[in-house]
C-alpha cells in the first residue's frame, strides 16, 4: 500500500516537474520571439553556419528595402512616430523571409477559434438560426439591464463550456437506455487522456480553410478602417469648417453637461436612459437586419425618392450650419504677418569704415548667445536672396525697389536714408527705438536717429573685451538696422484629400 502511494506521489511530482519545465520553456520562447532575445542553448556548427547565412541574407534584404523605399514624410508627427518605432525595432529581429514564413504558419495554424467566432457573429446577424439569434438578443438585453452579470458570465462559461466537457471526456458516463445522454459521469480513475486544443497541422484541410478565411477576413479590417477614416474626414478634420465647428461645439457642450450633471441628475435616470437607448438600438438594428425586412429597408434606402429627400434635408442643414458656424473671414483674404531681418555691419579698424557683414535674423547684440558661442555668423549678403518662411509667400503689393543698392561692401553715413527705405520689397524700420525696447536691448545698444543704426555701447563693449577670451568673435564693433517685409500665408488646397 505504501509502495503504491509512493509511486503515485512520484508520478504526481514528475507531472508537476514536467508542467514547470514546459511552462519555463514556453515562457523563454515567448520572450525570445517577442523581444528578440538570444537563447542560451548550444548550437552545432552546421546550424550556426546556416544561421549566419540566413542573417547575412536578411541584412542584405533589409538594406535593399531601406535604400529602395522613401523615408521622408511631410507630417512631422508621423515622422517622429516612425523614428520611434524604428528605434524600438533595434532590439528585435530584422525583416526576414524565413522568420516571416515560420511565424505566419504558426499563426495560421492557431486561427481557427477567431474565425469560428466571426462566423458565429455573421450567423447571428444574418438570422440563419432565428432561435439562436433571439437567445443571443435576450442574453444581451439581460447584460444591459444587469451590467454586473458581465463579471459572472465568463465564470459560468469556464465552468459549463470548458471544465464540465473536459471532465466528461476523462470520465465518460455509461449509456442509459432511458436517456439519450447519461448526465452522471463515471466514478474512479480517469479512463481517457487530456485532449487540449492543438495547432492545426500544416498539411491539413483546416489549415487551408484558415488560410482562405484569413484572405477573406482581411477585408473586414480594410472596410472598417476606411469607414472610420471617412467619418473622421467629414466631421473631425475640418474638411468643412462649418460642420467641424458644429461638431466641436456639440461635443464640448455634451461633455460639459455630462460632467456637470453627474452630481445633479440621479444616476438611476442616466442609467435608465442609457439602457433604454441600447436596448432600442440593438433590437431595432437586428429587426432591420432580418432577411424579410432587410430587402425592403435597402430598397427604401436606395430609392430615388428617398435619396432626393435625404439630399434636400442634408443641403438645408449644411446651409444652415455654414451660415451659423462658417468663418467670417473672406476666403480671398490670407493671413498677413510681418517678418524682420537685420543688416549687420562691422568696423574695419584699418580703414575706419563700416563694411557689410551679412543679413541675419539676429540683432547680434553684445549679450547675444550666438555672439558668445559662434565664431561665424549665419546669414546672406543680399536682401534679394532672402526667402520667406516655409508656408508663407511675400506680398506682391510691396513698395517698388529703389535704385540704391545697400548690399555694397561699404556704406557711408552720409547716404540719404529716405532714398533707400524700400529696396527689393524690404522696408527700412525708421523707428529703431521700438524694436530695441521690445527686445530689451536698450542697455547694450545706442540708437542713431539720423542713420537709423544701432551701435554697440562703448562701456559694454570695453567690459566685454576685458572679460572675453576670444576677442576675434566677440570684441569687434558692430552696428545693425532692421528691415521689414509683409508675408501672406501660402495656402495649398487639396481638392481630393486622401482617406
Amino acid at each position: 500500500m505504501k509502495d503504491s502511494m509512493n509511486t503515485s506521489e512520484s508520478i504526481q511530482d514528475k507531472k508537476w516537474t514536467d508542467y514547470a519545465t514546459m511552462a519555463d520553456s514556453s515562457t523563454k520562447t515567448m520572450f525570445t520571439e517577442l523581444f528578440g532575445l538570444t537563447s542560451d542553448q548550444p548550437k552545432d556548427s552546421s546550424s550556426s553556419s546556416i544561421t549566419s547565412n540566413s542573417a547575412l541574407m536578411d541584412k542584405f534584404v533589409e538594406r535593399i528595402i531601406s535604400m529602395a523605399l522613401p523615408t521622408a514624410y511631410t507630417d512631422e508627427t508621423y515622422q517622429e512616430q516612425l523614428q520611434e518605432r524604428l528605434q524600438n525595432q533595434q532590439s528585435r529581429p530584422p525583416l526576414s523571409v524565413n522568420i516571416m514564413t515560420k511565424n505566419f504558419i504558426q499563426l495560421n495554424s492557431r486561427l481557427s477559434i477567431p474565425f469560428i467566432l466571426i462566423d458565429e457573429v455573421v450567423c447571428i446577424i444574418n438570422w440563419k438560426r432565428p432561435y439562436y439569434t433571439l437567445s443571443v438578443l435576450l442574453i444581451a438585453s439581460l447584460l444591459i439591464l444587469k451590467p454586473t452579470l458581465l463579471t459572472v458570465f465568463p465564470m459560468f462559461y469556464i465552468l459549463s463550456g470548458i471544465m464540465v466537457p473536459a471532465y466528461l471526456k476523462r470520465h465518460p458516463p455509461e449509456k442509459n437506455q432511458l436517456l439519450e445522454s447519461n448526465p452522471i459521469p463515471a466514478y474512479g480513475e480517469p479512463v481517457k487522456d487530456i485532449t487540449l486544443p492543438k495547432p492545426v497541422p500544416d498539411l491539413s484541410r483546416e489549415f487551408v480553410v484558415n488560410l482562405t478565411d484569413l484572405q477573406n477576413r482581411m477585408l473586414l479590417y480594410v472596410i472598417t478602417f476606411d469607414f472610420i477614416n471617412s467619418i473622421n474626414l467629414e466631421f473631425f478634420y475640418f474638411k468643412d469648417d462649418a460642420v467641424s465647428n458644429f461638431v466641436f461645439l456639440a461635443l464640448f457642450a455634451l461633455a460639459t453637461i455630462v460632467f456637470t450633471s453627474v452630481n445633479i441628475i440621479p444616476l438611476e435616470i442616466l442609467s435608465f436612459t442609457a439602457k433604454f437607448t441600447l436596448l432600442v438600438g440593438i433590437w431595432g438594428l437586428m429587426v432591420l437586419l432580418h432577411p424579410e425586412n432587410l430587402d425592403q429597408f435597402l430598397a427604401l434606402l436606395y430609392s430615388e425618392e428617398y435619396r432626393l429627400k435625404l439630399q434636400t434635408m442634408s443641403n438645408k442643414v449644411e446651409t444652415r450650419l455654414k451660415n451659423e458656424f462658417s468663418n467670417r473671414v473672406d476666403s480671398d483674404q490670407n493671413e498677413i504677418r510681418e517678418i524682420e531681418i537685420f543688416e549687420l555691419q562691422t568696423l574695419d579698424e584699418d580703414t575706419n569704415e563700416w563694411k557689410l557683414l551679412c543679413y541675419c535674423n539676429d540683432p547680434f547684440a553684445i549679450n547675444s548667445t550666438r555672439r558668445d558661442n559662434e565664431k561665424s555668423i549665419k546669414g546672406c549678403l543680399s536682401l534679394q536672396s532672402i526667402m520667406p518662411p516655409i508656408g508663407w509667400k511675400f506680398d506682391l503689393q510691396d513698395a517698388p525697389s529703389s535704385s540704391v543698392n545697400p548690399d555694397s561692401s561699404t556704406t557711408s553715413d552720409e547716404t540719404d536714408v529716405s532714398r533707400q527705405t524700400n529696396i527689393h520689397g524690404w522696408t527700412l524700420d525708421l523707428s529703431p527705438t521700438g524694436w530695441v525696447h521690445q527686445n530689451y536691448l536698450q542697455g547694450v545698444l545706442s540708437i542713431d536717429d539720423d542713420g537709423k543704426w544701432c551701435y554697440d555701447k562703448k562701456d559694454s563693449l570695453s567690459t566685454l573685451k576685458k572679460l572675453s577670451n576670444c576677442y576675434e568673435s566677440t570684441g569687434k564693433e558692430y552696428r545693425r538696422r532692421r528691415w521689414i517685409r509683409t508675408c501672406k500665408r501660402d495656402f495649398v488646397l487639396d481638392s481630393t484629400p486622401s482617406t
